[in-house]
């Protein structure tokens, strides 16, 4: 078979195909929407599939390359890479060549060499395409899926069958698995020749000869598969089945590659050799004799692969002679001669082994691990003709399993329906064999219907839907034989029978017609003897009764006292050596159906003739071996499914008397009868020591724990009770289940593991343990703490414990906490979780290794999640009862599990590397992990030198770079986080979408957590980390542009928002998290210059900015847009939110690299920065780039995200409190509607427990309840939404800012910029303004920005197009600012801002030269429309206002005195005469220094400062002095204010004139030119008569005089 390279033609057509039919797989009701595309995929994928066996082999003529008509020339290490992969492959050089050619960027990826590149790409290649072609096989004769997807599939798999070539596609099929056998010996031979010669530095070339064996097997596999699919669909013909007849039978090899034959030789049997079949019983003769009766020349290999060939050939050619066919086609034939002479055959068949091998068959294609050892150990019982498959590194695929189970599925209905007479002979040889040999030696007895029957149980296995076929008919030949073979059993067949129904009863369905039969047989068997009776319930009860009666009356020595007596199994069982057999699965087949069917459960809980339950603990009472005490705790733990509250508490009753008490074991629930008789009692550890004698009991034991712990389905939304009765052993012990933790924590988990041989024991056993950890951490609810210390519900009277304080005491979170503090514990916890990485990621999920991990790291994240609560809360609480308790088990000196991490470094690593595995749970969880330990303060501190580490370095950087493991990490971070269509096409459900998710949150916490230090996410990221800071090596990932760093600006580049009618949620948060990454990293000063250094280079902000969307309020949002009712209440609002989010970091992130430019100083990049911001269009590449402008990124103001959101109406919960269950949100803090819902619960048990509610109260409660939690559903949405829109405006007003102070950018375009941002702020200025929102502060702030940018006052101004533009909207801005100072919802901040505006636009109007009168005209008719409430707010902040806002309005006010002068308009000076303004001024005046120097937060003696201080007091005169000249020198009242305001500042005055002066020393010059600020003292004395008034005032009595 050929491979395939980019050049070919094919490209990944096939992958998408292997994409499309995988899901069709998987969801058969699918429809695709675009056929056209799907029709596109089947045509590029046959054309690999016609040239699929045409590989050029060797030729040693072939040495020029040319690739796409371009030619290379020829090194040496070239042509030697090139000659060694065609050896290996054998291919042709030319190829080989072609191949190492494409093959460097995968080198890369994969860490390998070309060599080893190729060889992988060139076998996966195969194998993916040939698994494309089963699939594709498989579902052309699907039935049942939508015909119009279907029907290309079916065309395909015509054309590929029947094309034009020498030999049939099916022939080459199997030539090809000839080959691939060939091709495995030789592989296998050179591996054992390397090993054997002891060639270490050959390692790698074993590994690459390892996976060459492995792909090998499993192409073989498919190919397996494929041949079984052409045989149905009727693409073969007789030769082939004859060619498949022939290779099987030259086999001499039980092995894997053997069994890949057959499903296509079962499927060839049932075509030619069925009654069906085409052909007629004359052509169909030959063929039965070559199989039956070979020749000596031409025997088989395998004795007991001819046996079973024949059985499986003769259940199908015995249906043409059947009483109900049809034989005149064959004439001359005795119908009675040919019955008799297959019965013959089948029977000699059987005699070879054809049982045994069909058998081995069966049981081999399942993984060993995960057989079931009751049933393989039965299998190794009656198994003796035949061997088990040969090892093998490769396991059998679950499709194939499911292939060749259905082909013994329709075996095992041929052999019943056409050869019923032979099984009635085996049955009744078999039973006078055993009546013969049981004196004897039972053992030689050939049990061949035992071996049929168990052959049922291995076929059926899994299948539920298969087996339904024994139910579904009761006139059918299955059931029939299910009936048959009930009756008269002997003690082995009723084992394999037991099994057989055990198989056949998964799934509800099956298992409750499985107890019908039961129940049905005992009432057909009723009075009649055991040997003539069915397999029925009683039979099965009375026999496991009489056992358990019969060791009971034996009643041997406690075996705690004594050692048992050592007796043969035959002589323990009561005379038959199978007896424990059957009784293990008459156990068994009651846990089954117990567990299956609730009406089983019902009934052997309430209507069973025996006392179950009480039964099973008998069971554990008696001397049996540990499997059959296993199988009573199966049975116990069966009997929970779907358990109620006081079904659970009984239980644990029961089962404490079991194990401590040891008084008579009995029931007062409903379902129990009375118990047993009295027992003594035993030492409180007598029972732990029983339990652990054997693995798979203690398993079972614990096993039947955690369904115990495990809280009860119905038990509501909050976990606000015990799992078991409060006063459980309160008798006899501290009341709780803390013997139980213990057990299970100290004696199972910490010791066992180490001391059990068998692995898959060993790894069952922790699985069981940590399954019970957890159940234990995480029904413990944490909230109820919460809800206690910061709500107004009594959790005490509405929770279902007593209190909670014996909630948090009896729990078993907190005892289980103490164990993982315990120095043992921890190491066998570490233990599990440490794995080979590579071994755990060539297993299966299902794996008990990887359950293992994947238990272990969940726990870990569980304890790191809630050890906060149990070190603060929970172990306080527990200490006040240490007295009473078994003692302390934790370590004291591990203060938290982070220091139990620090001593198990290596656990950081194996995190890293089972992230890179193929599990998506294992990914996720690792990750999730990783970030816990990644963020923790304690594992991230600097260390000292020592372990390889670098002194100041990470301690888990440190880790990493020592076992040289983050390249390898990264690498595989790199390859998830690429982006394709397939991923598109599968949605947010994809396996790669969600392991992009969790590696972009993982780097996104890392480096929030310590964004200024050297952390793991940096290492991934691609930075060499040395000590605490970061760096970019030459030839690292990063110095490459291979780096995970750049994958991330990849796919943030890729994901586009304009492909797409609506946004997509899952699209827009891998966008949002990954530029949340990119922003920490530029932001932070360790990363800044090399995050901005690079992402400029690869022009990343116009990428952005050309894939950036306008929106709209018709814009969709996962499909709604925020007018839709529903929004709020719908993913669409987090959708919305994540785009806002992410459009804020857009407009930082322009921001900042405009700033960052504008430092380096260079013009040509600060223009073309500005030019993208500014949507300015360039060629580029002689096209045109159209980019969204920062005018088009103002879309998001129009949002309407205000509408209210109405509280419902509250009468139950209208007193609740709901703040305490507010948590960090994607903006503000949000409710968390999980823990809401949970103290809604509570409030309402609250209420109910006192009696306040009726039942018509109770669903009005529901609705509340509902209306709530929508309310506050729509009112988290709500608030982030309004928290994302003011980031934004937040976001883009700093751009427009540092765009106006930055320059660079000629006048024209500045002055249109200028007029079209205000034409698009002043109306959101305005009506936010009015409402007072925090979006008005920010606009405000860039109208002041935009006011001093725009040159008020020049010659300029109103002279041209643009300028009268900008002119009228700077007036609009002067009217809106005006409004908003009087606004009753203005903040004082806000009306700073506008006080500001209103100053520096007056001034540059009255105060420019040659500037329009129109303007002037305009500005004062809109400061008389303000009338005097304008001047009324402006005096009153001038006078009572803090800080820099009195100051503003002053500068306003005296700006509208200058005005009214120019104006000569007297409005503005009377209505400062009518508020008595300027006695409030002359107040005022003597706080100016103080409120300038808290205002600067300066000294006033700092010449800047002095210099703002003139400038104030010069406003303030002129203000005083425009009332006096308006009042007149006749006003007295005025005249006076004016001669206190003299008096009071008469130093200032003279410091004034002195420093004019220039008299004082070095300051007298440096307080700029004070002649205005003479001129108006000077007005203000003269007026006021100063000079004259101050001699009249200071003359002075004479003093007395005591001397002349």
């Amino acid at each position: 078979m050929a491979g395939f390279h980019p050049s070919d033609g094919f490209g990944n057509a096939y992958l998408d195909l292997l994409d499309v039919i995988r899901r069709l797989e998987d969801f058969p009701d699918l429809r695709f929407q675009s056929l056209d595309g799907f029709e596109n995929i089947i045509r590029a994928a046959q054309e690999g599939w016609t040239h699929l066996f045409d590989k050029p082999t060797r030729n040693q003529q072939s040495r020029k390359i040319s690739v796409d008509e371009v030619d290379y020339s020829i090194n040496d290490d070239f042509k030697q890479e090139t000659i060694q992969l065609a050896d290996e492959l054998d291919l042709d050089e030319l190829q080989a060549a072609r191949m190492i050619l494409f093959a460097q960027t995968g080198a890369e990826a994969l860490g390998r060499s070309r060599y080893e590149t190729c060889v992988i790409e060139f076998h996966s290649q195969r194998k993916d395409l040939l698994g494309c072609l089963r699939l594709c096989l498989k579902l052309s004769m699907d039935t049942d899926g939508d015909d119009a997807t279907l029907s290309p599939m079916r065309r395909l798999a015509d054309l590929v069958a029947q094309q034009s070539r020498e030999t049939s596609f099916a022939s080459s099929c199997l030539l090809a698995m000839t080959h691939i056998r060939t091709w495995c010996s030789s592989i296998t031979t050179k591996i054992q020749s390397a090993s054997v010669l002891g060639m270490q530095q050959l390692a790698s070339q074993i590994d690459i000869l390892t996976f060459q064996q492995t792909s090998l097997s499993l192409q073989h596999e498919e190919l397996g598969a494929i041949l079984c699919y052409l045989v149905k669909t009727g693409h073969t013909d007789y030769s082939l089945f004859q060619a498949l007849l022939k290779l099987v039978k030259k086999t001499d090899r039980y092995d894997h590659l053997l069994v890949h034959y057959f499903p296509s030789l079962l499927a060839s049997i049932s075509r030619f050799g069925s009654a069906d079949s085409s052909l007629s019983s004359a052509e169909a003769k030959p063929l039965h004799e070559q199989i039956v009766s070979p020749s000596d020349s031409d025997a088989w290999a395998l004795r007991y692969v001819h046996a079973a060939t024949i059985a499986c050939w003769l259940s199908e050619y015995s249906g043409r002679f059947a009483e109900t066919q049809d034989h005149t086609s064959a004439p001359g034939v005795n119908l009675e001669t040919e019955v008799a002479l297959h019965a013959k055959l089948f029977s000699q068949a059987l005699a070879d082994g054809a049982f045994d091998f069909i058998l081995s068959l069966c049981a081999d294609v399942k993984p060993l691990e995960w057989q079931d050892p009751v049933r393989a150990t039965l299998r190794h019982w009656l198994q003796r003709k035949a061997p088990a498959v040969a090892p093998s590194a490769t396991a059998f695929s679950d499709y194939f399993r499911v292939l060749l189970m259905e082909r013994f599925e329709l075996f095992i209905d041929a052999l019943i329906t056409n050869l019923p007479g032979s099984l009635r002979r085996l049955r009744v040889n078999e039973d006078q064999q055993r009546l013969r040999l049981l004196a004897v030696d039972p053992m030689q007895q050939e049990l061949d219907l035992e071996k049929f029957i168990l052959i049922i149980s291995y076929t059926f296995e899994d299948r539920p839907e298969a087996a339904r076929s024994f139910w579904s008919d009761s006139e059918s030949n299955l059931f029939g034989f299910l009936q048959w073979s009930s009756k008269r059993l002997s003690t082995p067949r009723a084992c394999v029978f037991a099994e057989m129904l055990i198989t056949l009863s998964e799934g509800e369905e099956n298992a409750t017609s499985a107890h019908q039969f039961l129940l049905n047989e005992s009432a057909v068997s009723a009075g009649k003897i055991r040997k003539s009776q069915s397999l029925s319930w009683m039979q099965i009860l009375q026999d496991l009764d009489h056992f358990a009666s019969d060791r009971r009356e034996s009643t041997p020595p406690p075996y705690w006292l004594v050692s048992r007596t050592h007796k043969s199994r035959t002589d323990e069982a009561g005379g038959e050596p199978e007896t424990y057999n059957m009784l293990e699965s008459y156990l068994r087949l009651c846990a089954r159906l117990a567990g299956g069917s609730a009406a089983a459960r019902n009934w052997l809980l309430k209507c069973a003739p025996y006392r179950f339950l009480n039964f099973l603990f008998r069971w554990c009472d008696i001397s049996v071996p540990s499997r059959l005490r296993a199988c009573a705790f199966d049975g116990m733990r069966a009997l929970l499914r779907d358990k109620t509250p006081e079904l659970q508490n009984e239980f644990w009753r029961l089962l404490d008397l079991w194990s401590f008490d040891r008084a008579p074991v009995q029931s007062n629930h409903p379902r129990f009868a009375n118990g047993a008789g009295p027992r003594a009692r035993t030492p409180p550890d007598a029972v732990f020591d029983m339990v652990v004698q054997g693995a798979e009991e203690t398993n079972a034991f614990v096993a039947l724990l955690v369904e115990l712990v495990t809280p009860c389905s119905g038990d509501g939304l909050v976990s606000d009770g015990l799992p078991f009765p409060e006063l459980l052993g309160a008798a006899h012990r501290m009341p709780g289940i803390e013997p139980y933790v213990d057990f299970v924590l100290s004696r199972v988990f910490a010791v066992m593991p180490s001391q059990i041989s068998d692995e898959f024991l060993q790894q069952l056993l922790r699985i069981s343990c940590l399954d019970f950890i957890l159940i234990c951490l995480t029904s413990f609810n944490e909230n109820l703490i919460i809800f206690a210390n910061a709500s107004n519900v009594a959790v005490d009277s509405a929770m279902r414990a007593t209190s909670l304080a014996t909630y948090a005491q009896l729990h078993p979170f907190g005892r289980v906490m103490d164990w993982l503090f315990n120095d043992r514990v921890l190491r066998e916890l570490f233990v599990t979780a440490h794995q080979d990485p590579e071994e755990v990621n060539q297993a299966p999920a299902s794996s008990l290794p990887v359950q293992g991990v994947l238990r272990s790291v969940a726990v870990m994240n569980v304890v790191l999640a809630m050890q906060c609560t149990y070190l603060d809360v929970v172990r306080p609480l527990l200490k006040i009862e240490s007295a009473s308790r078994d003692g302390t088990v934790a370590n004291p000196g591990i203060a938290s599990f982070d220091d139990a991490v620090l001593d198990h470094l290596e656990l950081i690593v194996d995190l890293g590397l089972y992230s890179t595995t193929a599990h998506l749970e294992l990914v996720t969880s690792s990750l999730a992990l990783l970030e816990r330990l990644a963020t923790s303060s304690k594992l991230n501190t600097a260390v000292s030198l020592g372990r390889g580490l670098v002194q100041g370095q990470n301690r888990l950087v440190g880790i990493f770079e020592m076992m040289g493991e983050s390249e390898r990490i990264a690498r595989s971070m790199v390859f998830h986080m690429s982006l394709d269509a397939r991923e598109l096409a599968q949605g947010p459900g994809s396996p790669e979408h969600v392991i992009k998710t969790s590696i972009l949150k993982f780097l996104r916490c890392c480096l929030d957590a310590m964004p200024e230090q050297a952390n793991l996410a940096h290492l991934f990221l691609g930075f060499s980390c040395k000590g605490g800071t970061i760096e970019v090596t030459p030839d690292s990932l990063f110095a490459t542009n291979k780096s995970l760093f750049h994958a991330l600006v990849d796919i943030i580049c890729q994901l586009s928002d304009t492909e797409s009618s609506s946004f997509q949620s899952w699209l827009l948060n891998i966008k949002q998290l990954g530029l949340e990454v990119l922003r920490i990293l530029w932001t932070s000063s360790l990363s800044a210059v090399y995050t901005m250094a690079e992402l400029r280079s690869g022009d990343f902000l116009r990428k952005l900015l050309v894939t950036a969307r306008v929106i709209t309020s018709d814009t969709l949002y996962d499909d709604r847009s925020i007018l839709h009712p529903e929004f709020l209440l719908t993913s669409s609002a987090h959708c919305c939110a994540i785009f806002l989010r992410q459009r804020s970091i857009l407009l930082e992130y322009m921001a900042t690299e405009l700033r960052a430019v504008s430092d380096l100083q260079a013009p040509t990049l600060k223009r073309h920065v500005l030019s993208s911001i500014l949507g300015i269009k360039e060629a580029e590449n002689g096209g045109q780039v159209n980019t969204a402008s920062i005018l088009d990124l103002f879309d998001f103001a129009d949002l309407e995200l205000d509408t209210e959101v109405l509280r419902p109406p509250l009468k139950y919960f209208s007193g609740l409190d709901f703040d305490v269950c507010l948590k960090a949100g994607l903006g503000p803090p949000i409710y968390d509607l999980q823990s809401l819902e949970q103290l809604l619960y509570l409030q309402q048990s609250e209420i109910q427990n006192k009696g306040q509610l009726s039942a018509r109260d109770t669903e009005a409660v529901q609705l509340e309840v509902f209306d709530i939690l929508r309310y506050v559903h729509a009112y988290n949405h709500q608030g982030t939404l309004r928290h994302m829109k003011l980031e934004n405006f937040t976001a883009w007003t700093r751009l427009v800012m540092l765009i106006m102070d930055i320059g660079g950018i000629e006048a024209e375009l500045k002055a249109g910029l200028l007029a079209q941002t205000l034409q698009l702020i002043l109306p959101k200025l305005d009506m936010y303004s009015k409402l007072g929102s925090p979006e008005a502060l920010r606009l405000a702030r860039l109208s002041n920005v935009l006011l001093s940018n725009a040159g008020l006052g020049s010659s300029a101004v109103g002279r041209g197009a643009i300028d009268e533009t900008v002119a009228e909207r700077f007036s609009h801005l002067f009217r809106v600012s005006l409004r908003g100072i009087y606004s009753p919802a203005t903040t004082s901040e806000l009306r700073e801002l506008f006080y500001a505006n209103c100053h520096r636009y007056i001034v540059g109007v009255w105060g420019g030269s040659n500037v329009s009168k129109v303007l002037k005209w305009n500005a004062a008719r809109i400061i008389v429309a303000a009338g005097e409430q304008l001047i009324d707010v402006v005096c009153d902040d001038a006078y009572s206002a803090i800080g820099s806002c009195k100051v503003s309005a002053m500068l306003c006010l005296d700006a509208l005195v200058l005005s009214a002068q120019d104006e000569k308009s007297s409005s503005v000076l009377e209505s400062l005469v009518r508020l008595n303004f300027l006695g409030l001024m002359v107040d005022s005046i003597k706080l100016m220094p103080n409120e300038l120097r808290e205002a600067a937060a300066e000294d006033i003696d700092n010449p800047e400062a002095l210099r703002r201080y003139y400038d104030l007091l010069g406003s303030v005169l002129r203000i005083i002095t425009s009332v006096v000249m308006n009042r007149g020198p006749d006003n007295q009242q005025t005249i006076a204010e004016v001669r206190r305001f003299l008096t009071e500042n008469r130093s200032s005055i003279v410091t004034v004139f002195k420093r004019h002066a220039k008299i004082g020393g070095s300051q007298a010059g440096r307080s700029g030119d004070l002649s205005e600020l003479v001129r108006h003292f000077v007005l203000l004395i003269s007026a006021a008569e100063f000079l004259d008034f101050e001699d009249r005032t200071s003359v002075k009595p004479a003093s007395s005089r005591f001397f002349s």
